[in-house]
This record gives C-alpha cells, sequence and structure tokens, in this order.
C-alpha cells in the first residue's frame, strides 16, 4: 500500500486554528499597504502595574563597604552616568566625613574632609563631569560644608559663608541637608536653621543656599519662616525640619 504525506496537511490546520483564536486589529497605513498587529488584552489590574520593567534578579546582595569602627552613619548614595556607585556617609570612630565608590571589583573607600567634627547630614549628588560632591555639616563650626571632587582629589568649603547655615546644629535628631545639582553645576542647598532676627530660642526658617557656577558666587535667603503658623508661639514655628 503505498504511503500517504500528512505532514503539510497537518501544519496548515494546526495554523489555521491558532490564527482563529488571536484575534487580529489591520490598521491602514495608506491605500498600498496595511499592518497587522496582535490585540493583547491588559491584566484586570493593569492600572495598579509599573511602567517599569522589573530586574529578573531574585535576591539582594548585601556587602560590607567600610568595617574602620563605628563608621556608615548618615549615608547618602548616587549612582554616576557611568554607572559608578559613591556613597557618603559619617565616620563616628573618627568624627569624619568619608565617601566610597564601587571600582568593579570592590568598594574604595576615602577621607573627604578629617578636621574637626564633620560629616553629619551628608547628601551626595553627581556632576555634569560624574563627580561627586557632597554637603554635609561641620558640627566643630556650626556651619555647613560642600565638599567637591575634581576628579582626582577633594576639596571643602563653606557654604554661604557669613551667613547662619547651623548655628546650635539645629539639625540633630530630626533634620536633614537638602541638597541638588542643576544642569549648570550649581548648586543648591534647603536647610532647617534658628531665626537669628527674633529672641526666641525656639524660632527655625527653612532657608536656602545657591552657588551659581556662572559667576560663582554665593545666594541665601528664607524659604518659610512660619509665620501665622502657630499662635501657641507668637506666631513662631518650627518650619522645615525634613
Amino acid at each position: 500500500m503505498p504511503r500517504v504525506q500528512t505532514t503539510v496537511p497537518i501544519m496548515m490546520l494546526f495554523v489555521l486554528i491558532f490564527t482563529s483564536l488571536c484575534p487580529l486589529v489591520i490598521t491602514p497605513i495608506n491605500e498600498e499597504t496595511a499592518v497587522e498587529e496582535t490585540d493583547i488584552d491588559m491584566p484586570i489590574n493593569a492600572e495598579y502595574w509599573p511602567a517599569g520593567a522589573r530586574s529578573s534578579a531574585t535576591a539582594w546582595l548585601k556587602e560590607i563597604v567600610d568595617n574602620d569602627g563605628d563608621t556608615g552613619q548618615w549615608t547618602s548614595s548616587a549612582i554616576a552616568d557611568d554607572g559608578t556607585v559613591w556613597v557618603a556617609f559619617y565616620s563616628a570612630a573618627g568624627r569624619d566625613l568619608k565617601v566610597a565608590h564601587w571600582n568593579g571589583w570592590s568598594w574604595d573607600v576615602d577621607d573627604v574632609y578629617t578636621f574637626g567634627d564633620i560629616g553629619k547630614y551628608s547628601e551626595i549628588a553627581i556632576d555634569s563631569d560624574d563627580n561627586p560632591r557632597i554637603a554635609s555639616y561641620d558640627i566643630t563650626n556650626a556651619v555647613l560644608r560642600i565638599s567637591r571632587h575634581d576628579g582626582s582629589s577633594w576639596s571643602t568649603n563653606t557654604v554661604a559663608p557669613g551667613e547662619n547655615t547651623g548655628d546650635g546644629n539645629p539639625y540633630a535628631g530630626e533634620g536633614r541637608i537638602g541638597f541638588a545639582i542643576d544642569d549648570s553645576d550649581s548648586e543648591w542647598f534647603s536647610f532647617y536653621v534658628s531665626d537669628d532676627s527674633t529672641s526666641w530660642s525656639g524660632d527655625y526658617n527653612l532657608s536656602f543656599a545657591n552657588w551659581d557656577s556662572g559667576d560663582e558666587s554665593w545666594a541665601y535667603g528664607t524659604i518659610d519662616n512660619g509665620l501665622g503658623e502657630d499662635g501657641d508661639y507668637d506666631d513662631y514655628t518650627d518650619a522645615g525640619q525634613f
């Protein structure tokens, strides 16, 4: 009995069945061409799904960055455009501002500033040259500091010299420093500070400082003085704690 070839008919039958189960949307492009797209229904709770894709990683990787005594307080991290991870932190052991970055194999840890007690409430940001800058509080001199890396070394300066950026350590226990770098590499700071214009020691304001990279000058001012928000203290408030 002769054998009958059935492979092709069976495959075509399978294709017909499969395509009949997948509705198509035909969107005309012009009179001569058209594009076919498979119509995919959204999940039932799609409105609650994040728009971004998730990593395929299934576990957290935990590493020790620095183990030199009591270290790692007030950490702040940032990732440069080249993928380098930077971490700024306060070392209570030496009362210093320190920074670490991932070199591809291990963590390199450096001292940023070691004079006096400096480094609390650190905030790090990356400039347009992929270099880190760190804002932190100098407890010894009661001022904010800005530390900048030029690609090879660190330099540290006072934020808004001559202005009140931390008299009496108003950040203790609750405050943080807001710090950001804009597209022109100018620096912006926000912070919680006592109001020197009043005699009451409980009056604090939300203030700001700005370093203009163009003319290399400082600006300083008050964002919110809290007036009219708390009658229990004659209109004085603790504005700008967080």
